[in-house]
């Protein structure tokens, strides 16, 4: 095994080493990618050159976005507010720490992180305070980012939370572990407070040509939409490796990950490990189509935590050989795919599709077989709507089948499997999980350093009641299936209807790492047809004020 790794270790090194030869400028890689994408996201799709920027994958790095989009223009766009004293650059413009030599080649930026808002909930009540209706969420942190030479980058971001979460959200953590949507595990506080540490970073390293090797803890998504029925940003942080090869109008990566299942027996440490390895192949056809191909594999066990499996190492064999090679028990392959079509230069349709398990002969039966697990993603969206400048819109529906990624138990019988699609309790594609209908739409306009967001969700979504299985929790093992093999209609189990209505206006004060004054407003409704302990009746508003640099990403609740 040692000599495995050694030889994967030279390869690595000679195929770097391919891209070491001089180019003539120096140019900078140290932007936020929020910055360059603020005013500039129609950009990917008018401009002659994307042709070869591929859309699926994110998030995007400085080196692919500086291909369409042009870092003065950027600048100029925020050319609203005085910036004659180095104060005023500061505030309004520039990175707070800059340390750079054209010369030597290096750039580095450092900024503050943080956020500091109220939030107003009457359910966001704890035990030790019910009448409570007014929390804060106390952040802070510190953003570095820079380039060594041309082909080195990294990036890092650690900040530290005090945070009340909406009563909704609260009682969904109380019930799956102390798991902070998006965030992982945290510490309870007394007042009904969260406190927790989160560090997210990478480094790159990009070869002259074709290859880019990027190490890192955070988050990857492979789509064109809102969501991502293959691999979205739903979860918390977790390690990964990623390489990226590009030549011509074709983009593939190889992603290796470590994923964790809580063990709730210990807090801080000994939770369950679960490894995965990833391939994603997308190509533009012309200007218009492009189309991508997913092919995932989880693996783990309780019993034996032996770490990641050289064999899935291979970068380019298919995972569902080596699924029957090395047998299944234990090994969950999903396949998929992502396309999008340009219908006008500003207009796109896109969609996916996720296979788990399927039998073609049950589907056209029409029985309702447990083994039928896919979904499916059909959307729009357009830029620059109605010939408004940065008003973009984009609506999608999203639709999985009972059971679609969970798995069999390992080890435990009244367990799922370590190697279902989840990680810390979350799913790792759509929030929802399985056995869902969904309807998602958004709109933003960007006015200068004003930016107003709005989205409504429409939910159908069943659950699992108690002692009972219909596909719903993709946590739960699915040899425990209620039915038997079949059954399993659409939203069989405790179908809950949930509207989520969500807005906001900000002012951005500094660009460069979006640093804004934001407020926003949520009204959200959750009606079960049966109620129980876990699932209430509950019709939440919440509003939202304060200071933040929203770099975090966007809610992953639902």
């Amino acid at each position: 095994m040692k000599n495995i790794f050694l030889l994967f270790a030279i390869s690595l090194f000679y195929t770097v080493s391919l891209g070491q030869e001089k180019e003539e400028t120096f140019k900078r890689l140290t932007y936020n990618d929020a910055y360059l994408l603020g005013q500039n996201q129609s950009k990917l799709y008018t401009d002659s050159n994307t042709e070869y920027f591929h859309t699926s994958i994110r998030p995007y790095r400085n080196e692919n976005l500086l291909k369409v989009i042009d870092p003065q223009r950027v600048k100029s766009e925020y050319q609203n507010l005085p910036d004659g004293t180095k104060f005023q650059r500061k505030l309004f413009y520039e990175d707070l720490i800059q340390y750079r030599s054209e010369k030597e080649e290096f750039d580095i930026r450092i900024n503050p992180l943080m956020n500091f808002s109220l939030i107003a909930d009457e359910n966001i009540g704890s035990i030790s305070d019910p009448t409570k209706k007014v929390g804060y969420t106390n952040t802070r942190g510190l953003q570095i980012l820079g380039q060594l030479g041309k082909q080195f980058t990294f990036y890092t971001e650690i900040y530290e939370n005090q945070i009340d979460l909406p009563g909704y959200v609260k009682d969904w953590s109380t019930n799956h572990d102390l798991v902070s949507p998006g965030q992982g595990i945290v510490d309870f506080l007394t007042d009904g407070q969260y406190d927790y540490l989160i560090a997210t970073g990478y480094f790159q390293y990009r070869s002259k040509k074709y290859f880019t090797f990027e190490f890192g803890n955070g988050k990857n998504f492979i789509g064109d939409g809102y969501r991502s029925l293959l691999l979205s940003d739903n979860a918390a942080n977790y390690p990964y490796f990623k390489i990226l090869t590009e030549f011509g109008k074709v983009k593939y990566m190889n992603l290796y990950t470590k994923y964790l299942d809580v063990n709730p027996s210990n807090k801080d440490e000994n939770h369950y490990s679960k490894w995965s390895a990833t391939h994603y192949l997308t190509f533009n056809i012309g200007k218009k189509l492009s189309f991508g191909l997913f092919e995932s594999t989880m693996w783990g066990n309780r019993e034996n935590q032996k770490g990641y499996d050289v064999t899935y190492l291979n970068p380019i064999i298919f995972y569902r050989s080596l699924e029957f090679m090395n047998g299944s028990e234990g090994v969950n392959v999903l396949l998929g795919g992502n396309a999008q079509f340009k219908i006008r230069p500003k207009t796109a349709f896109y969609g996916q599709f996720v296979l788990d398990e399927f039998k073609i002969n049950e589907f056209f039966a029409g029985d309702g077989y447990w083994g039928n697990k896919y979904g499916f993603q059909f959307g729009v969206k357009s830029f620059d709507v109605f010939k408004v400048k940065n008003l973009n819109i984009l609506s999608e529906i999203n639709y999985v089948r009972p059971f679609t990624y969970a798995h069999e138990a390992s080890n435990t019988p009244n367990e799922g499997g370590l190697s279902n699609y989840g990680h810390l309790n979350q799913a790792l594609a759509h929030p929802l999980g399985a056995n869902f209908i969904e309807w998602m739409s958004s709109v933003n306009y960007q006015y200068r350093r004003w930016v107003l967001n709005g989205e409504l969700m429409v939910a159908n979504k069943s659950f699992n009641n108690a002692g009972e299985n219909f596909g719903g929790d993709i946590y739960d093992n699915y040899n425990g299936r209620s039915l038997g093999d079949y059954g399993y209609d659409m939203l069989i189990g405790n179908k809950v209807n949930i509207i989520n209505l969500n807005g906001t206006l900000g002012y951005i004060i500094n660009p460069s790492y979006n640093l804004k004054i934001e407020a926003g407003l949520t009204i959200r409704q959750f009606s079960p047809e049966v109620v129980s302990s876990t699932l209430q009746e509950r019709n939440d508003v919440i509003f939202t004020f304060g200071l933040k640099t929203d770099l975090f990403g966007k809610s992953s609740m639902f």
